[in-house]
């Protein structure tokens, strides 16, 4: 019987502890998972951007990234400048071949549809600076990312799909800030940018399936950024004004929530905003 609950115990601690630890200790990240051996598909060319914004790419990627955190699809690295965030699509351990690791492909086409859609259609509002679907020879540096046990590793980005984009205040955090410092009009009008950012998605037709609306919402300077451009697609049923009302109140009762039980105010004022989007 002794036997048995010590086989148990190290059942549990293998099955259990250890990978929760390990978690916690990396952030699940370890650099295999972000290479791949995806040959090139031109359905994943997105437009080009101007020379003038490809300038300003190798200066941009010029720093060392840090480790941010860890989502569904993505890893998350802070440059520096803590103005800029690489994100690196999370690859399937399911098929390893020459060390690197294989999408499951339906997933893979729904999350890449969604950053090509985000990067040529809302690219103000998800701060997308650069895309890199497909890979590329001699167009992009090696950078160095730190992991969350501060060790090094260096990426050729060429090699790598990957997102380069504007880093973001979460939404939760400045609002909170504002009213701490009592700049409630602070606080409203940065409501107003995230609904004026919602807005213009809706008016073209994309919809954002992401139900984390209080995670993946921020700010860069005044201007409100859509920070997780991985669940979007195409949807004409938005542009109808009730349509994208309903779609604010799904996706954003996670906020509302957190707006009634900390600010009141802000979610009086939130809720006139999502009925004005009716009248519009």
């Amino acid at each position: 019987m002794k036997k048995l609950a010590g086989i148990s115990l190290v059942f549990y601690f293998f099955l259990f502890v250890l990978p929760r630890f390990c978690y916690e200790k990396t952030g699940d990240f370890w650099y295999q998972t972000i290479l791949s051996d995806l040959p090139f598909n031109p359905r994943w060319e997105a437009e080009r951007i101007s020379s003038a914004e490809m300038e300003m790419i190798p200066s941009l990627l010029n720093q060392r990234f840090f480790f941010l955190g860890s989502g569904m699809q993505c890893f998350a690295f802070l440059g520096e400048d803590e103005k800029t965030v690489l994100k690196f699509f999370k690859h399937s351990p399911s098929l390893l071949k020459k060390g690197r690791f294989l999408w499951h492909r339906p997933f893979l086409d729904s999350i890449f549809d969604s950053y090509k859609l985000a990067f040529q259609e809302l690219k103000e509002e998800t701060g997308i600076l650069f895309l890199h679907l497909n890979k590329t020879r001699s167009l992009l540096p090696t950078v160095t990312l730190i992991d969350k046990m501060g060790n090094p590793h260096q990426i050729a980005l060429d090699e790598t799909e990957f997102v380069l984009q504007k880093a973001g205040e979460l939404i939760c955090k400045r609002l909170r800030r504002q009213m701490e410092d009592q700049d409630i009009s602070g606080a409203k009008r940065s409501l107003d940018t995230l609904f004026f950012a919602l807005s213009r998605g809706y008016r073209k037709g994309i919809k954002n399936n992401d139900r984390a609306f209080r995670r993946n919402v921020g700010f860069s300077g005044d201007h409100a950024l859509l920070l997780d451009a991985g669940s979007l697609l195409c949807d004409e049923r938005v542009k109808i004004p009730m349509e994208a009302q309903k779609e604010v109140l799904q996706k954003g009762r996670n906020l509302q929530n957190w707006l009634l039980k900390h600010y009141p105010e802000l979610h009086v004022y939130y809720m006139n905003l999502v009925q004005q989007m009716k009248e519009e």
